[in-house]
């Protein structure tokens, strides 16, 4: 698969028929070499679209001038207010930044583990994931609410569900209802205070090893399938501190952003909008979103109705 070209996808280019409809909605105006189309902050700056020679935009905020790009013929631009700086291919500016940056789900330190992902080890129970394994018995790793229902759900359809947690007690991490219905549950098993040790298999999951923390005690379980749900980190640690975050690094977005320190304009931050006006969040790395990638492809879809009313609104 051919890389891909940042700089076209962060300035693109305008075709004829675009120029040639915008040109007859604007007026022409002619720049000297050297003279300034405008600064970023500016209030109502217009949209413009170089039809002849270059304009280039440059950083000067860390004191000399820094060239960022070169706007040429049916480039188009405007007020830029946020720069995305690149590892490897510079930085890219806009108006508006939309982060959907996810979250790395949290492994289990067992060895051989990376050979079973996919094959046995897997991280949402959804109908595919439970579709492979019916009529099997089946582990959950985990102690908050996301394990619990995943418990409820694989023994609607397993003979058996181990529910496999380090601490003592299932009520310190996971809601009093989910609990109860667990306990409820006559095919479930809680195993507390314990830990997974080994995987064995050829190609696919067989078995694997769990081992009691406290006694020693390990205990080897014959099965395809082990739903891991112990927390993901959200990808933010390139962010700046003006982007609020809770205590995980989660996004904070909407409300929870209303009173920060942060959050300069005169209206209410967008439901997706994070504590800096004009960049968005979706998906996984937002603070109360619903960890599944149909919900993260709405949210995102979202974010670009928002991303356009701000846009708007100038």
């Amino acid at each position: 698969m051919a890389d891909l070209d940042v700089r076209a996808i962060a300035f693109p280019r305008l075709d004829e028929s675009h120029v040639g409809y915008l040109s007859s909605l604007g007026s022409r105006r002619t720049l000297h070499d050297g003279e300034m189309v405008f600064k970023a902050g500016e209030p109502n700056v217009k949209f413009f679209v170089v039809t002849a020679g270059a304009v280039e935009i440059r950083e000067e905020s860390s004191g000399a001038p820094r060239h960022v790009a070169l706007h040429e013929p049916h480039h188009f631009g405007g007020d830029v207010r946020y720069r995305v700086h690149f590892d490897e291919d510079g930085m890219v500016t806009g108006r508006c930044v939309l982060i959907a940056t996810g979250a790395e789900y949290r492994t289990l330190e067992v060895p051989g583990r990376a050979g079973y992902e996919g094959a046995g080890l897997y991280y949402a129970a959804t109908a595919p994931e439970a579709q492979m394994c019916c009529g099997s018995d089946v582990i959950v790793v985990g102690g908050g609410n996301s394990a619990g229902q995943a418990a409820m759900y694989l023994s609607e359809q397993s003979p058996r569900v181990l529910l496999v947690i380090r601490d003592r007690d299932l009520r310190k991490s996971m809601s009093s209802y989910l609990v109860e219905r667990i306990r409820n549950a006559g095919n479930i098993e809680v195993l507390t205070e314990s830990e997974m040790t080994c995987f064995t298999g050829n190609g696919k999951l067989e078995s694997c090893t769990i081992t009691n923390r406290r006694t020693g005690e390990q205990r080897t379980v014959m099965t395809p399938a082990v739903f891991t749900f112990i927390g993901a980190v959200p990808c933010t640690a390139w962010l700046p501190k003006e982007i609020d975050t809770d205590s995980k690094g989660f996004l904070k977005t909407g409300p929870l952003v209303a009173d920060s320190p942060y959050w300069t304009a005169r209206r209410p931050p967008m439901l997706l909008e994070t504590s800096r006006p004009g960049v968005f969040a979706a998906g996984h790395v937002r603070v109360g979103s619903t960890k599944r990638v149909s919900s993260a492809v709405g949210e995102g879809a979202m974010a670009v109705m928002f991303v356009h009313a701000h846009l708007t609104a100038g």
